[in-house]
């Protein structure tokens, strides 16, 4: 396990267990205490709630793999710019927030329990622009004769991922005034995480070499699409308050907690190239050539490191293959663990319709 999936995990059961104690902290005046000081009815209420949220997540580390891959982009990117007659410049920020919307339904048994279930998306987007120049000159390693090149290339780095979960709560308030209008609530449970992962790189470029007199020009434009899906079993758990304005109306506020980490993610690749060239000398008589290519699989998708004796450089990368790297060139081979790990903030509103 890597170092980074180490420190998410630990993170991550940090959390669960701090919110377990709260809940328990919070539920322990229920258990012990809470009729005498009058804060318990001697009805047991049973009661359905509908708390509709919104916030947003801080994530711990960029999404896992995700941040990994641009690390490794960023490095590649600043490697290139120390080349003779390049320039090269990687505009891609780390994702830091996602946006966290969810629905639940709580069923209340008296004053202090109740058990919730719901569903929620979770989105995180990352994108990424590559820009690379060159010029230079030589000599033509067949002629010997010198020559001139220019060219530039641009890459657009764009990724989606998305989480639906299916989860499950159990919830403890404490009311902190004899009206019940204000109340301290923890909760803490399990979700089942769909993911949907879409990766795109979009990239063009054109060049040009002169033979002094013989001219070279290539354009070209490609475009990489994947889509996986990955699906995990998470924890969760929030604390906060909740604020009564009316008799099935309440305004609440928490701080959560969020542990998913997935190391499976399956889907397709598609990749298409497209290039066009023509050559010829200033007195005329060019000629065009058009070439274009495709690929399409299926299969996992993986990170990895290649290194690269020409620039001398250990390169990252993150794709779907139709099976696990074997060739001696593929370095710390693994399955791609994407995560949207975080802490955050949502506000809810909470519907209440008592049963009996």
């Amino acid at each position: 396990m890597s170092r980074h999936r180490k420190e998410s995990w630990r993170k991550g059961k940090i959390a669960v267990i701090l919110v377990l104690l709260i809940t328990v902290g919070c539920s322990a005046p229920a258990a012990f205490g809470g009729a005498d000081r009058g804060q318990v009815s001697s009805r047991k209420k049973v009661g359905l709630n509908l708390k509709l949220s919104g916030g947003a997540g801080y994530l711990l580390n960029g999404m896992g793999d995700l941040n990994t891959y641009r690390l490794g982009r960023i490095a590649w990117a600043e490697r290139l710019d120390q080349e003779p007659g390049y320039s090269s410049a990687l505009n891609w920020g780390r994702p830091w927030f996602v946006p966290d919307l969810s629905a639940d339904i709580i069923v209340n048994i008296g004053d202090h329990i109740g058990f919730g279930f719901g569903a929620g998306l979770i989105q995180g987007q990352s994108k990424g622009v590559h820009s690379i120049k060159y010029s230079g000159q030589g000599n033509d390693w067949w002629s010997g004769e010198p020559y001139e090149e220019t060219g530039r290339t641009e890459e657009d780095y764009t990724f989606e991922l998305t989480a639906v979960p299916i989860k499950f709560d159990l919830y403890f308030f404490q009311p902190l005034k004899s009206s019940g209008t204000i109340s301290l609530f923890a909760h803490a449970g399990v979700g089942y995480y769909f993911g949907k992962l879409t990766k795109s790189l979009d990239g063009h470029g054109e060049s040009q070499i002169d033979y002094f007199g013989y001219m070279y020009a290539d354009k070209w434009d490609s475009k990489l699409e994947e889509k996986a899906k990955g699906h995990v079993l998470g924890y969760h758990g929030g604390l906060g308050l909740e604020f009564k304005i009316s008799r099935t109306i309440s305004l609440c506020s928490e701080v959560f907690a969020r542990y998913v980490d997935c190391n499976d993610w399956r889907g397709d690749l598609k990749y298409s190239f497209r290039s066009s060239s023509k050559a010829g000398d200033d007195l005329g008589g060019w000629e065009e050539q058009n070439s274009e290519e495709t690929v399409n699989w299926k299969g996992s998708m993986w990170t990895y490191k290649i290194y690269d004796g020409y620039h001398d450089f250990t390169d990252t990368y993150m794709y779907i293959l139709p099976e696990k790297p074997q060739d001696s060139d593929f370095e710390q081979v693994r399955k791609s663990a994407l995560n949207l790990n975080a802490f955050g903030i949502v506000f809810s509103v909470k519907f209440h319709f008592d049963l009996f």
